[in-house]
């Protein structure tokens, strides 16, 4: 509530100004700094009803309003004056503009000419105030509007103060609920964090996922493409090995034609030369006979008996004599021709008195011959198979109703026939064979020479022996091939490629022979001797196309064992192919050596003797053992 000191001023008006209390060092604070205008007319318009009342109480004279054109100078009265003052920090005053003065006339009212203002009576001065001629009531209610204001202000300013406290709660309030909000934004962010480091660890998963993807599908399609490119080389070796059989084929056909154009001029001459040498030694004989008939009339008998029982072994050596007779050339060691005739002979022994037995028999043994074909005929690289085809075969052999050089004669042509046998997978059933056949010969002794010579008879390079070709000991090509152990096909000699595979074949089964050890059971045709026929080979016999082939499949089933037996001496003996025998094919031209000399080269330098041969090692199972046993 505004309060107004009305002051006695000494023109004989009256000067009103804000009651501002008073503060430390004579500085004014007013409690209520946001009074307006509009504010302060209506309080004065307050106090001068308060005033025209007082003065009704006190005088009949009405309190006139004063105007705002009074003139000072002829009416007494006061004029009421509202400073509009602002205070700084230091309290002084910033400006100081009076308001407009209102004349107000006061006949009717005694006015002290001494000037002082309340304030002035406050601080102890005898001074009558400007209603003192109003009374004890009116001074008592005066007191009381200005303690019921006091109050007001005090009221007021508990309800500013309480104001104040509900602003500080809401601002602390507030500040609590940003502090949330914040602390709640802040736990978001960590969330979206997360949930970044999250999505961000699926997308490197899923990248990961998609690269190892695309790098299978890279390496399948690089597979893909390694393998169509090795089928394409396959495709082109196979088409220039085929290129190349087929060129040596013209060669040969080339070759064969030249060489008849050539036996036949050279027949012709030499028939004409043999009629004219035969002239010669005819007169010769006959004069030789003619001088000596009488001598040796006596002996003709003798002799025709002589000639009789030597006619057989004159057989068995036919086929040297006829070489040492003709001129022909054969590389073959002493040692192994030995062998060979002794083989041969008991062979041919043997199979004299087999033709007696039949003969005197009418065949009565064929059934058992056929047992032990259908016996041989079903080896299979089956230790289980081997044994119970041993025990059929070793109860036929033993067999008290056919004579045993008949079975085990039967039993040799067999086994080495199988290697004619176009079904024959010689990479099994080769080392299945030789299993059988150590087998039988370790039982029945007898049958090993007996098997040897049938591989002597079907194959010279088991001796091994090799005849060389000399147009001057042969009339033909033709004679030769059969010689060394071509057959003939229709009427012509078959193909090179179709020796060379039967030969390989032979060589094979002979080498899965001399390789093959049984526990328990002795080889009467073991390593030892696969040892000598290889440095008879190397020895004697020639390097050229039959023998690089024979060589190579020898050694690609007989040179694991050799290996690990023999050791280093093994190795020495591969020293020597690869030194002389290798360079001797790679100096000779027009045989189309290529792929043996490569085949050679190959299970040399790439070590082939360390490594088991395609079924060696036989199936064996717990059947087959008892078997065994």
């Amino acid at each position: 509530m505004l309060v107004i000191s009305v002051l006695c001023l000494s023109r004989n008006f009256l000067e009103l100004r804000l009651r501002v209390p008073q503060g430390s060092h004579g500085l004014s604070a007013d409690p209520r700094p946001d009074w307006k205008v509009d504010d302060l007319i209506a309080e004065l318009d307050a106090v001068e009803t308060k005033l025209r009342r007082v003065v009704l109480l006190k005088s009949s004279t009405p309190l006139e309003r004063p105007t705002a054109t009074c003139n000072l100078k002829n009416t007494t009265g006061f004029v009421m004056c509202l400073s509009d003052d602002e205070y700084g920090e230091n309290g002084e005053s910033l400006s100081k503009k009076p308001m407009g003065g209102i004349c107000f006339s006061c006949n009717g009212l005694d006015f002290d000419s001494s000037g002082e203002t309340e304030d002035e009576s406050d601080l102890g001065t005898d001074d009558t105030c400007l209603m003192r001629k109003s009374g004890v009531a009116e001074g008592l209610l005066f007191e009381l509007e200005r303690e019921r204001q006091l109050r007001v202000q005090e009221e007021i300013r508990e309800k500013v103060r309480a104001l104040q406290a509900e602003w500080r709660k809401e601002i602390e309030r507030s500040s609590s609920d940003l502090l949330l909000v914040e602390k709640d934004i802040e736990a978001k962010r960590e969330t979206e964090k997360k949930l970044d480091k999250h999505y961000l660890r699926k997308i490197a998963e899923a990248r990961d996922l998609y690269l190892s993807a695309v790098q299978r599908d890279h390496e399948q399609r690089s597979q893909i493409e390694e393998r169509r490119i090795r089928e394409e080389a396959a495709i082109g070796e196979a088409k220039r090995k085929e290129k190349l059989r087929e060129e040596e084929r013209l060669e040969k056909a080339k070759a064969e034609a030249q060489a008849r154009l050539e036996s036949a001029r050279a027949f012709e001459a030499a028939q004409k030369a043999a009629v004219e040498v035969a002239r010669k030694v005819a007169a010769e004989v006959a004069e030789r006979q003619a001088a000596e008939i009488m001598r040796k009339s006596e002996e003709a008998a003798l002799e025709k008996v002589n000639v009789v029982e030597t006619s057989e072994k004159l057989t068995r050596v036919d086929n040297s004599l006829k070489l040492q007779s003709t001129g022909i050339i054969t590389k073959v060691s002493e040692t192994a021709a030995k062998l060979e005739a002794d083989r041969i002979g008991k062979s041919e022994d043997l199979e004299q008195q087999n033709r007696s037995l039949k003969t005197s028999s009418n065949n009565e043994f064929k059934s058992f011959e056929q047992k032990i074909y259908l016996r041989v005929r079903q080896i299979t690289g089956s230790q289980l198979n081997i044994s119970s085809k041993l025990h059929d075969l070793v109860e036929i052999i033993q067999d008290p109703a056919c004579p045993q050089s008949i079975s085990i004669s039967a039993f040799a042509k067999m086994v080495v026939a199988q290697c004619d046998s176009p079904t024959l997978n010689m990479n099994h059933d080769a080392f299945g064979l030789g299993y059988l056949i150590v087998l039988v010969t370790s039982q029945v002794p007898v049958s090993m020479d007996l098997v040897l010579a049938e591989f002597h008879k079907a194959c010279i390079y088991t001796i091994p022996k090799h005849i060389q070709f000399s147009k001057f000991a042969f009339n033909s090509e033709e004679e030769y091939y059969k010689m060394i152990g071509y057959r003939d096909e229709d009427g012509h000699i078959e193909s090179t490629e179709s020796y060379l595979d039967r030969t390989v074949a032979y060589i094979r089964l002979y080498a899965a022979l001399v390789q093959t050890d049984v526990m328990n059971y002795r080889n009467l045709h073991g390593l030892k001797e696969g040892w000598a026929w290889l440095a008879r080979f190397l020895n004697h016999l020639p390097p050229n196309k039959h023998t690089a082939v024979v060589l190579d499949a020898f050694l690609k089933v007989a040179g694991f064992a050799l290996y690990r037996r023999y050791k280093r001496q093994f190795i020495k003996v591969l020293n020597v192919i690869s030194r002389k025998f290798l360079p001797s094919l790679k100096a000779q031209k027009g045989q189309n050596l290529e792929k043996a000399i490569f085949n050679l080269e190959e299970y040399i330098e790439s070590k082939k003797y360390l490594e088991e041969p395609e079924g060696w090692r036989l199936v064996q199972t717990t059947e087959s053992k008892i078997l065994l046993d």
